[in-house]
């Protein structure tokens, strides 16, 4: 029963809680105040509750007093000093009605110090008189003692006057120096709109909060809490902006955030970065890699995960890459490639690309000429390669089996010319050289210490990469007959050991 009866207690609180920041939100000042009292007096431990009525409440203690209740339950709560200066610049006195100066006065000149207000005037209550009336029982008064006593009277009269004057003079100088507080019309127009800002913010509407901010300003001019929720604000839509990659108008709202508190660690850090970004974008859209790389690098040092920022970074090194092989500078354009690999390793692209510039950097393989074989009789199967035809012709007796395209030496590592026959078959071989597998290989001939032959597409073992994919037809080997996949196992299946082999220009 107790914990239904706990149950009820919450649900009840919750309702009423709606119910208070509805009115408060539709501007009934008077009831959300009431309603959020008895939140706060059904579940002290409600921060919502406690906050909503610092906001609601022109009591000055009520609101400090719910303030340090929400400082108790979340002593990190993002807004609570702010709020506290929003309610100590709201329940600034406006104005003093004149006719309590006399009372002022008196108490200040009263030994006593009395704490209720002191009046001269007989006909006001409140407290003692001056000229008080005479008893009933009293005896006749005495003309010439009443005269004096009334010179007397209005001799005191006329001192106290002076001296409140003075005191007076005295408080409107202090006041003078004091910033010029909102009027109370003006502050009841910034209360009514308070409503719809925490609506804005809660509802991260940073530019609806902006509107209703600057309406605030306009009213209360020098309210610097006003000035720093703008200020951050401003510095919210930023980040909002920059995330859309709306960068010029990401930089917009910081200059305005900067334009109001120019001293902000937080915001200048943020202009910084966002500038030297736009920078590098800027140069990554004209093609001027050397730039991107230079700018951008310090905004992932500072951020690593700023935006987008390392993948351009990578986008810049591999196209720097792309030039500087094109241009010949094989020796810049792998640093540039490895440089990328170090920012996103699990790219394949540049690793593809450093790998083919590492072995066009690795020497030549001297081309010996090789001591022919003596020319076999002839037999069933023959095979000829056509280095200008770049074809493999398959004979069987007189018979054209296969024409198959091929890929033999490269310019440099040209495939020898002569008469061969095929010396060795392995499924799969391995050229240590190069680190590379080539499937169904048939070695021809002896070229120094390595043996050139025909084989498939051959494999990078570290990466899997296959090298030549879509180059068949071109000089493009290290002095192997290279055929298709599938043509090369054909081969393989099919020839005998000693086959001939005959290569020509």
């Amino acid at each position: 029963m107790a914990n239904e009866h706990s149950t009820q207690a919450d649900q009840s609180a919750r309702s009423t809680l709606k119910s208070a920041l509805e009115a408060a939100k539709a501007g009934r000042r008077a009831e959300a105040q009431d309603l959020l009292r008895q939140v706060v007096a059904q579940d002290p431990s409600n921060e919502v509750a406690w906050f909503w009525l610092a906001g609601v409440t022109l009591d000055l203690d009520e609101a400090l007093g719910a303030l340090n209740h929400v400082e108790q339950l979340n002593p990190s709560h993002p807004k609570l000093e702010a709020a506290r200066r929003w309610a100590w610049t709201r329940s600034w006195p406006r104005s003093r009605p004149r006719e309590d100066q006399d009372s002022v006065a008196a108490a200040l000149l009263s030994p006593t110090r009395p704490s209720a207000k002191i009046r001269l005037d007989a006909d006001r209550s409140g407290g003692p008189s001056l000229m008080a009336p005479r008893p009933a029982n009293a005896s006749p008064p005495n003309w010439s003692r009443r005269l004096w006593l009334g010179l007397a009277s209005l001799g005191v009269v006329l001192m106290v006057c002076v001296l409140a004057g003075a005191i007076w003079v005295q408080v409107d100088a202090v006041e003078a120096r004091l910033p010029a507080p909102a009027t109370p019309d003006s502050s009841e127009r910034i209360y009514a709109l308070q409503p719809e800002l925490n609506a804005a913010l809660t509802e991260s509407r940073w530019e609806d909060a902006i509107a209703v901010l600057q309406v605030m300003r306009a009213l209360d001019p020098e309210n610097s809490a006003l000035e720093h929720e703008l200020a951050q604000v401003y510095h919210q839509l930023a980040l909002l902006r920059r995330d859309r990659r709306d960068l010029d108008g990401a930089i917009a709202a910081l200059e305005e955030s900067l334009a109001l508190i120019p001293d902000d660690p937080s915001i200048q850090k943020e202009w910084q970065l966002l500038e030297t970004y736009r920078q590098g974008m800027g140069y990554h859209q004209s093609g001027d890699w050397q730039g991107v790389i230079r700018t951008l690098t310090f905004v992932r040092r500072d951020n690593p995960n700023y935006l987008d920022v390392t993948e351009v970074l990578y986008s810049a090194y591999y196209n720097l890459g792309l030039s500087q092989q094109a241009a010949g500078d094989l020796i810049g354009a792998q640093a540039s490639y490895q440089a990328a690999i170090k920012l996103l390793p699990e790219e394949p692209i540049a690793r593809d690309k450093a790998d083919e510039v590492a072995l066009l950097l690795q020497p030549p393989t001297p081309v010996l000429t090789p001591t022919p074989t003596p020319e076999p009789e002839p037999g069933p199967q023959r095979i000829v390669v056509d280095i200008s035809e770049q074809r493999m012709y398959v004979y069987e007796g007189e018979e054209l089996r296969w024409e198959w395209v091929i890929s033999t030496g490269e310019p440099g590592r040209d495939t020898a010319v002569g008469d061969f026959a095929i010396q060795s078959k392995i499924p799969m071989a391995y050229a240590s050289t190069w680190n590379l597998d080539m499937p169904h290989w048939l070695g021809i001939y002896w070229s120094g210490p390595l043996e050139n032959g025909i084989h498939a597409l051959p494999i990078k073992r570290d990466t899997g990469y296959k090298l030549w994919d879509g180059f068949l037809g071109q000089r493009v080997s290290y002095g192997c007959v290279v055929l298709s996949d599938e043509n090369a196992e054909t081969l393989f299946n099919w020839v005998e050991m000693g086959t001939p082999v005959k290569i020509q220009p």
